[in-house]
């Protein structure tokens, strides 16, 4: 007796920290039902949901699995047992998990209906029908009410009520609390007023309701709506083109069908979607979002919130503080105007925008677009073709893409570089530039500039005052536009041009001695606008300064 049930686990079928394994059996030491050495299980598996949750904290679903006790188990409640030999059997899936609720509900209203002349109280009433058009009411507690013909019209204003109907366009109604409703028939509509509700539904097109605290609420069909305007409510879906709503605060909801259309205004939301096309919107504070689908639209204007995205083409927006923002799929459009926003893409074509303080913000895809106008902002972009944009204070950025194109207007940018042919401006005073491409482009407008290229055929130009350039590349050619600079162009066939008053170092190789070319002369000289003539080229060549054509 009782020795088949369900087990749940976290995401990998761990439980306490126990590793298990579908079609295996484990063996402990034994004890007592709550003590170390003893494995649980429930006979009913809505019990398993008060021990893990159907959606949890991170947006996955719990893992669920049929159990077989292999030694006589033991219990206090008559809800939970335990065992020191076990059976773990298949892993159910959400879906699969779903139908087992349904199908528990209906074997205990359905199939162990008594006789009716066996009833003889008010309450604790069991009701059973199998035909059609079916008319159930019940206002009594822990009523247990079953029909498996279609239209049936069920409702109770009991508590504790269990109500399972395996027909299709059934319509139950409880207002009592801790009800557990089950439905497995198509075009359902359920809808719960009391707390603690346990409702799941394994047919399509289903309709739910629960307006009471800390409902759990799951279904597995296709284009299901579900809503939700309790606290605490846990909301789960498998089906395709399911509709979820949630005006309470601490909800759970998850989603693995496609086109899922999923809302909640409540504080500390955690939703999660695994499913295509989904859109979602969270209004809510501390809202945690991920959706691995493909074209994603999620929304959040709460505090807090952590958002990622791992589908492709996905549009992702926060106007949230705090805001944390990832997203893997391609051609990804991300904005944040949060203050502390951390924003990460490693997909290719994305487009990232942040108007707040201290944003981070990280791409590793191609083709990526990233404007940021909040101060302190932190910006990293491995991908080619990049275009990065910052106009706040104290901004730092690194490129390692090809083609980067990279923009600061704001004052103490750091900005690096390491890819090839990019092109990098920066109008505020005291920038921090480097790169290491080939053919990199680089100007700087604002004063006390720090330039460094290391790549080959770089192009430096400065306007501002007080700049310290440096070069280590071939063919640098260096461009001063104001006053008191000092520019080091150290690499092979190196060019300088400034204005008078500017302090220039040159280098000069020799050839090739079997191991390097070496330098075989550094000179330093000051534009003075008599020996050395401002805005011209001058190279060292042969051991002398020597002025060059354009």
């Amino acid at each position: 007796m009782n020795e088949k049930g369900y087990k749940a686990y976290e995401p990998g079928l761990i439980c306490r920290g126990k590793q298990y394994a579908e079609n295996a059996d484990f063996e402990e030491r034994g004890g007592g039902i709550c003590t170390a050495g003893m494995m649980h299980y429930c006979v009913n598996p809505f019990e398993v949901l008060n021990y893990y949750p159907l959606v949890r904290a991170d947006g996955k679903f719990s893992d669920f699995t049929l159990v077989t006790a292999l030694e006589l188990p033991v219990t206090d409640d008559g809800k939970k047992f335990a065992t020191k030999k076990i059976h773990i059997g298949a892993k159910l899936g959400f879906d699969g998990f779903v139908k087992a609720c349904v199908d528990f509900s209906v074997d205990k209203t359905v199939n162990e209906m008594p006789k009716p002349e066996d009833v003889d109280v008010e309450n604790a009433a069991k009701i059973g029908s199998s035909g059609d058009v079916a008319k159930i009411g019940s206002s009594g507690d822990a009523a247990q009410i079953g029909s498996s013909g279609d239209v049936a019209k069920i409702g109770s204003s009991g508590d504790a009520a269990q109500i399972g109907s395996s027909g299709d366009d059934a319509q139950i109604g409880s207002s009592g609390y801790a009800a557990q409703i089950g439905s497995s028939g198509d075009a359902a509509q359920i809808g719960s007023s009391g707390d603690a509700a346990k409702i799941g539904s394994s047919g399509d097109a289903a309709k739910i309701g629960s307006s009471g605290k800390y409902a759990k609420i799951g279904s597995s069909g296709y284009a299901a709506k579900i809503g939700s305007s309790g606290k605490y409510a846990q909301i789960g879906s498998s089906g395709d083109a399911a509709k979820i709503g949630s005006s309470g605060k601490y909800a759970k909801i998850g989603s693995s069908g496609y086109a899922a259309k999923i809302g909640s205004s409540g504080d500390a939301a955690q939703i999660g979607s695994s499913g295509d096309d989904a859109q979602i919107g969270s209004s809510g504070y501390a809202a945690k979002i991920g959706s691995s689908g493909d074209a994603a639209k999620i929304g959040s204007s709460g505090k807090y919130a952590k958002i990622g995205s791992s589908g492709y083409a996905a549009k992702i927006g926060s106007s949230g503080d705090d805001a944390q923002i990832g997203s893997s799929g391609y051609a990804a459009k991300i904005g944040s105007s949060g203050d502390a926003a951390q924003i990460g893409s490693s997909g290719d074509a994305a487009q990232i925008g942040s108007s707040g303080y201290d944003a981070q913000i990280g791409s590793s895809g191609d083709d990526a677009q990233i404007g940021s106008s909040g101060d302190a902002a932190k910006i990293g972009s491995s991908g080619d073709a990049a275009k990065i944009g910052s106009s706040g204070k104290y901004a730092k950025i690194g490129s390692s893409g090809y083609a980067a194109q990279i923009g600061s207007s704001g004052d103490v940018a750091q900005i690096g570089s390491s890819g090839d042919a990019a092109q990098i401006g920066s109008s505020g005073d005291v920038a921090q530039i480097g790169s290491s491409g080939y053919a990199a482009q680089i100007g700087s407008s604002g004063d006390a500039a720090q330039i460094g290229s290391s790549g080959d055929a770089a192009k430096i130009g400065s306007s501002g005052k007080y700049a310290q350039i440096g070069s280590s590349g071939d063919d640098a050619q260096i461009t001063i536009k104001s006053v008191n600079n000092v520019v080091a162009c150290v690499g092979k066939r190196g060019r300088i041009r400034a204005p008078v008053g500017t302090w220039c170092t040159l280098a000069e190789y020799g050839g090739w001695d079997g191991e390097g070319y070496p330098c075989v002369c550094v000179k330093s000289f000051q534009i003075d606008g008599d020996t050395y003539k401002a805005d011209t080229w001058y190279t060292l060549k042969g051991g002398k300064i020597t002025e060059v054509d354009e």
